[in-house]
């Protein structure tokens, strides 16, 4: 199955840059988007974080960071995006899944801040790494509904990640947005953070960036994965468990 996923984001993976209309057409070899048609949300979690890890580690062997945001309403794929820091350091793959929606579904009015061109509220963010406070702090601002993380902030630290390690929940624990509406009743004062999901496939995840980080970042990335997983998956920084080899 997780190889029948990983074909489908190979035929997709050009949609990163120059969105236009659709998130997935025939022009780039594959339409419609996969859908994962699941009863329970745990099974349509894990399936389409398969896609999110699967699309990151496809596109960013060495930082297999891949995020993925769903209507949860629809159950449809409406962008993607995936980490391009060597383009530019910002451009985590949230951030870039959130540049990407934006661009696809601009503004009808010009006034993306007050009439955005989707209902972000109505979407889920799944990403094969716990966000950073950047992404998670920007996940807020978007006003997203949903936010579903793999592989946590200290398995990245202890794999020799850069990181800041401040939490996805803090994040959300201490953002409180007044959003003031003006009505018959008076005003009114709402707060509003994603829902947040957490370790969704985490041992999934974890070996893609153990394997990944082992070859990036040598000798501690290494270090790690050998002591984690090597016995069990085979050579660090070579195999990543999709059928990649160096």
């Amino acid at each position: 199955m997780k190889y029948l996923l990983l074909a489908v984001v190979i035929l997709c993976i050009t949609l990163v840059q120059g969105q236009t209309n659709t998130p997935c057409t025939p022009e780039v070899g594959y339409s419609p988007c996969p859908r994962c048609v699941y009863r329970t949300q745990d099974a349509r979690d894990e399936c389409y974080m398969r896609i999110a890890l699967a699309f990151g580690v496809t596109l960013n062997r060495e930082r297999p960071y891949g995020a993925i945001i769903v209507n949860h309403v629809s159950n449809n794929i409406s962008c993607y995006g995936v980490n391009s820091g060597n383009d530019n350091v910002l451009s985590h793959g949230e951030i870039a899944a959130f540049n990407n929606c934006t661009k696809l579904y601009p503004s009808p009015t010009g006034n993306d801040r007050t009439n955005p061109g989707i209902n972000w509220a109505n979407h889920t963010l799944y990403t094969s790494a716990e966000p950073c406070p950047m992404c998670a702090a920007a996940s807020v601002w978007r006003g997203l509904g949903r936010m579903v993380y793999g592989t946590d902030i200290p398995t990245l630290a202890r794999i020799g990640s850069k990181q800041i390690t401040i939490r996805t929940r803090e994040i959300y624990s201490n953002s409180i947005l007044s959003l003031f509406k003006t009505g018959a009743q008076g005003v009114q004062g709402s707060n509003y953070v994603p829902l947040l999901k957490e370790s969704v496939l985490k041992e999934e995840c974890d070996r893609a960036f153990y394997t990944a980080f082992g070859y990036a970042y040598p000798p501690v990335g290494y270090k790690a994965c050998e002591d984690v997983f090597a016995n069990e998956y085979g050579q660090c920084g070579h195999d990543h468990g999709y059928g990649f080899n160096q």
